[in-house]
């Protein structure tokens, strides 16, 4: 009855043990895997910023309203605006330049 007994705890504690390393086993290859997918997608080079002159460049507009800054020889395509973008820096520029409206009617006699 003893050896029965002992086996049955004994078979127990080993299915316990199995699910644990194999629950371990898992989460440490979703690690890995987290950690290679990180390293391929997260880590892009970063481009240093730079100015583009606009005596260097054409602009242009495409069919979708999105603004396109070519070089001078309209080879290379240098930059490329979505037009959301350019519509808030539009909004920007206007709000600085935009002079208040009198509202005095001029009475003509």
């Amino acid at each position: 009855m003893k050896k029965i007994e002992i086996s049955k705890e004994l078979k127990q504690k080993i299915k316990h043990i199995i699910n644990y390393v194999l629950v371990g086993i898992g989460m440490i290859m979703c690690f890995i895997l987290g950690y290679h997918i990180n390293n391929m997608i997260g880590n892009k080079v970063d481009e240093k910023p730079y100015e583009i002159k606009r005596s260097s460049v054409i602009i242009a507009a495409d069919e979708t309203s999105n603004i396109l800054f070519l070089d001078k020889t309209g080879s290379k395509v240098l930059m490329i605006m979505n037009d959301s973008i350019v519509t808030s820096i539009f909004n920007i520029k206007a709000k600085t330049i935009l002079r208040p409206v009198s509202t005095e009617v001029i009475n003509k006699k």
